[in-house]
């Protein structure tokens, strides 16, 4: 069983993608290992810039931003 959820729905957040840092919004949290995130939770987080959903970012990859 996977802890709870770090961050929340609508919480902005940002992670690398290469050299690049993307800021987004959590859409979806897959607490429960779902699409086999057995370790750690994973989320899907929205960038408004890019108009791009990323799926399944694991929690230890995402940094929370301010508002």
């Amino acid at each position: 069983m996977l802890g709870k959820p770090k961050y929340k729905s609508g919480q902005k957040v940002s992670f690398l993608c290469g050299n690049r840092r993307i800021k987004g919004f959590v859409r979806i949290i897959d607490a429960y290992g779902t699409f086999g995130q057995s370790e750690e939770v994973s989320y899907d987080v929205f960038s408004e810039s890019e108009n791009c959903l990323y799926k399944h970012l694991r929690e230890s990859l995402l940094t929370p931003e301010d508002d």
